[in-house]
C-alpha cells in the first residue's frame, strides 16, 4: 500500500513520540533563528532601547548554545574524525608577540609566557574606549579610528603597569 505525501506526513505526525516531536520543533525553531541571525546581531548591537531587546538577546543566546551543543554532538557521535586525519605537528617557536592592549600597540616579544584557559595571559585584556554622548555608551577607540596608536611601543609590562616608549 502506497501513501500520498499528505497521508505519509499525517501518519508520521500521529506515530511520532513526544521527545521526537520536541526535538523536531526545536530544530525547526533553531533553523528559523539561524536564518535571521545576522539581523538579530545587527539589532542587538544598536543603541536602541526597547522592551523586546532582553527577550531577543535571551533567545539569540539560547540559540547559540543550542548550535554549539548540536555541533559538538554531531562531531563527537555522528561524524567523528578518524585518528589518521588529525595530522602531525612539529617545529619550534622562537618567540611570541603579546598584545596587552587590543588594537593599539605593536606588542612585545616574549620567549616564554604564562597560559590561561583563554590563551596567553594578559593578551588583549585591555582596550581604549571613549564615552559617546550620542550613543550614551563607551565605544572602542582603536587603530581604525586613530592610526597613531600603532606608534605606542611597550617597553615593559608587569601585568598591571605599562611602561611605554613613544
Amino acid at each position: 500500500m502506497e501513501l500520498s505525501s499528505a497521508e505519509s506526513t499525517e501518519y508520521l505526525i500521529k506515530t511520532m513520540s513526544v521527545p521526537t516531536a520536541l526535538i523536531l520543533a526545536v530544530a525547526i525553531v533553531n533553523l528559523a533563528i539561524n536564518k535571521f541571525s545576522l539581523n538579530f546581531e545587527k539589532y542587538l548591537e544598536t543603541s536602541k532601547k526597547t522592551k523586546y531587546k532582553p527577550y531577543i538577546r535571551a533567545i539569540y543566546n539560547w540559540n547559540l548554545q543550542l548550535n554549539a551543543i548540536l555541533l559538538t554532538t554531531y562531531h563527537k557521535f555522528i561524524n567523528p574524525r578518524p585518528d589518521g586525519l588529525l595530522g602531525e605537528y612539529g617545529g619550534e617557536v622562537g618567540h611570541m608577540i603579546v598584545y596587552p592592549i587590543k588594537s593599539a600597540t605593536t606588542g612585545f616579544k616574549v620567549t616564554q609566557w604564562e597560559m590561561t584557559q583563554y590563551g596567553l595571559k594578559y593578551d588583549r585584556i585591555y582596550m581604549f574606549a571613549v564615552y559617546s554622548d550620542k550613543t550614551e555608551r563607551y565605544e572602542v577607540f582603536n587603530l581604525s579610528k586613530a592610526t597613531k596608536l600603532i606608534t605606542l611601543k611597550i617597553k615593559s609590562f608587569n601585568g598591571t603597569h605599562f611602561e611605554f616608549d613613544c
